[in-house]
């Protein structure tokens, strides 16, 4: 199984401008992969930061000197005419996937309802360039955008929540934009949590399945919900979700965020995984302790758990 590290950043000046990133003036391309060796990641997609104006020629040398390793999301200037022409090649660039942006501050994050960027939806839904998007509060405007550009792939980051742009968690994230957003969804277009313990709730508002974390040792167990809820029966659906709410709890936490429980537990079920990179590191004793503990108390919920039929 090869493992891809979606986003990561890298840059030799300026420090990081949210307190989320590592708090370092520099990340250079020969640290990054000595922690992905370390860590058994075979490859990972570059986001350029903004904090660093050479940034994009720092990326496009990494997918150069490490073939295979590395990808990139770039971006172009969205308030330059010249910007418009370039959208059809975009990709013909060297490792380049797509497009990245944060509409966070105006006035970008007023583009997004002002019709502004239009010309960009549909360029880049005619050249098939994906585009991933920082858009915390902004999700009624983008379900907008998705209806109207049905060929057009995005990614919202941290299902709109504001992780990764502060300390706060992505649970923080509103649910009632993220029920309006996938109820204006056009048909044929399938929606996903990106929360393990919103799962189950937003099943109700049409979601199909779940990209989740504690899915590594709970899949059999969402599929067993996904498929009670699907046959009508939700007091099923709600016990078996409530038999992984310690694994939900355990995925993440102040002393140890997420991915450090999940690769102790990938440790524990004999998967070889490496510690997490920095900033976060190894695991405390009491991770790798309480991993055991977990995954023996959901087997015990499981064995409990009377048999329904599906």
């Amino acid at each position: 199984m090869q493992i891809v590290d979606a986003q990561i950043h890298l840059w030799g000046s300026g420090l990081p401008s949210n307190r989320a990133h590592r708090q370092v003036t520099a990340f250079p391309t020969k640290e990054a992969v000595g922690l992905m060796d370390a860590g058994g990641v075979d490859a990972a997609v570059i986001h350029p930061p903004g904090w660093d104006p050479g940034a994009t020629t720092m990326a496009f040398a990494a997918v150069r000197d490490y073939p295979g390793r590395f990808a990139i999301m770039g971006a172009l200037p969205l308030d330059r005419p010249e910007s418009r022409a370039l959208v059809a090649n975009w990709r013909s660039q060297p490792g380049m996937l797509g497009l990245r942006y944060g509409f966070l501050q105006e006035p970008l994050r007023g583009w997004l309802e002002d019709g502004t960027l239009d010309w960009l939806w549909a360029a880049a839904e005619r050249a098939g360039v994906p585009i991933a998007m920082l858009a915390t509060d902004s999700l009624p405007a983008i379900g907008r955008i998705a209806a109207r550009y049905p060929g057009l792939r995005l990614t919202i980051d941290h299902l709109g929540g504001r992780g990764g742009n502060t300390t706060l968690k992505d649970a923080a994230a509103n649910p009632g934009e993220t029920a309006a957003l996938i109820s204006s969804l056009p048909a044929g277009c399938e929606a996903y949590s990106g929360d393990d313990l919103m799962t189950l709730p937003l099943l109700a508002s049409g979601v199909v399945g779940t990209v989740g974390v504690a899915t590594h040792w709970t899949g059999e167990d969402h599929q067993e919900m996904f498929d009670l809820w699907e046959k009508g029966d939700t007091e099923g659906a709600r016990l078996v979700n409530s038999r992984m709410l310690e694994s939900f709890a355990f995925e993440t936490g102040d002393e140890a965020p997420n991915p450090i429980p999940t690769k102790a537990m990938m440790r524990h079920l004999g998967i070889p995984v490496g510690q997490a990179r920095l900033p976060m590191g190894n695991a405390p004793e009491f991770v790798d302790s309480r991993a055991p503990q977990v995954l023996a108390n959901l087997q015990r919920w499981r064995d409990a758990f009377p048999d329904r039929p599906l």
